[in-house]
């Protein structure tokens, strides 16, 4: 008899302390009511459907308004001010978000984007094809040699700070992909197309409208180039220069 009277204190006691726990839990709980817009019941319809609950909505809405309205007077100023120019708060923010990206990671830069930082941000003087052409005017006018220092400021430089690592650790897939993005970026070649025959043999097209000296000089240039000892991977290198193409086949050495 004293055993099970024991028994049910225990009982009574453990009951007691979970209505406290309640009781506490329920005085922490904030409810919030709200009178809303129709505009803005479509918007937290919509979220539902997604599966985002009325608490997690309005968490979420609030943390972005406290990032916003404490962020400094004229980060606040700059977006009143620019807003319409973007169609809005939310499209200037997206749009921020983008360079923002394209900042960390070049690769998803518009080619606008990418000519305009690597104006800013390198140190030698970006090149077109008015000086490539003068440069070429020149080697077919006299034995004219390619030397290092064109190779570097035409290639390796631009290649250099497009991928932020070096040449040793690029892949010859990732090398390839630089320099068509690079040398469409600073108008070398209207467009290059890159195509992969086999684990180890590429084909590439450079479409330039020009002539067929500024093939020859390019092809030339790719010979030198794809044999540099810095890079990670050795390679053959033939091709074919056209009067507006440049035909070129890469076989890896595996």
């Amino acid at each position: 008899m004293t055993k099970d009277r024991h028994k049910g204190f225990e009982i009574e006691e453990k009951e007691y302390e979970e209505k406290e726990v309640n009781k506490n839990k329920k005085e922490k709980e904030h409810y919030i009511y709200a009178k809303v817009s129709d505009h803005t019941r479509e918007i937290i319809d919509k979220l539902k459907e997604e599966g985002k609950t009325i608490s997690y909505i309005i968490q979420s809405s609030i943390d972005i308004y406290n990032i916003y309205h404490s962020s400094p007077r004229e980060i606040k100023d700059f977006v009143a001010e620019y807003q319409k120019d973007f169609g809005g708060q939310k499209e200037l923010v997206i749009e921020a978000i983008k360079r923002l990206e394209a900042r960390y990671h070049r690769e998803k830069a518009t080619d606008e984007t990418l000519w305009e930082r690597a104006r800013e941000e390198m140190n030698v003087m970006l090149v077109g094809k008015k000086f490539i052409t003068q440069l070429i005017g020149i080697a077919d006018a006299s034995n004219y040699a390619l030397d290092d220092s064109q190779i570097r400021i035409l290639a390796v430089d631009p290649i250099l700070w497009f991928v932020g690592k070096p040449l040793k650790e690029l892949s010859l897939e990732e090398f390839l992909n630089a320099i068509k993005k690079i040398w469409t970026v600073f108008n070398y070649f209207n467009m290059i197309e890159i195509k992969k025959e086999s684990g180890n043999v590429f084909y590439i097209m450079l479409n330039h409208r020009q002539n067929k000296s500024y093939s020859t000089f390019w092809l030339k240039f790719c010979k030198r180039l794809f044999k540099l000892n810095d890079l990670n991977f050795k390679c053959d290198i033939d091709g074919e220069a056209y009067e507006e193409t440049l035909s070129i086949k890469i076989k890896l050495f595996l």
